[in-house]
């Protein structure tokens, strides 16, 4: 039997920050936690899953996050839901992190994709600066001469 042909858009590859994002690295130790609880290899898992064994390994590596259609197929294979998945804890466990979270500083609160966009933001005010700097100096030296 020849192995399943995977597109290479199968798998979304993980976007590196300054900031380290705590959910590929989760979604992969949760994938080998669950295959290994049910006693599979990760070609037996690549194969009934329909998923490339490549690929398979850099996702429980954290380095790559599949796409939604083949983490289902994933999950069902696993026989495990996309919510246990990823890590996702019950209803009363994340509504006693919110309440603690009140003594956080705002990095801690913001999600990672928030913390990223607001690290950009910071990013381009800067290169802004920058530029208005240098053309202001050169719209000084232009009126000396």
């Amino acid at each position: 039997m020849s192995a399943p042909e995977i597109s290479e858009s199968a798998i979304m590859p993980v976007k590196r920050t300054r900031r380290s994002d705590a959910f590929p690295a989760e979604l992969g130790a949760n994938i080998r936690r669950y295959r290994e609880e049910r006693r599979l290899t990760q070609r037996d898992l690549c194969r009934a899953a329909r998923y490339d064994l490549a690929q398979l390994s850099a996702v429980e590596r954290g380095l790559a996050v599949p796409r939604a259609d083949a983490l289902h197929r994933i999950a069902d294979t696993l026989d495990v839901s996309l919510d246990r998945l990823c890590g996702r804890r019950s209803f009363k466990a994340a509504a006693a992190e919110t309440e603690s979270r009140s003594d956080r500083n705002p990095e801690q609160l913001l999600g990672a994709g928030a913390m990223a966009v607001v690290e950009e933001l910071d990013d381009l005010r800067r290169r802004v600066e920058r530029l208005e700097a240098i053309s202001g100096s050169r719209a000084r030296l232009r009126s000396k001469t």
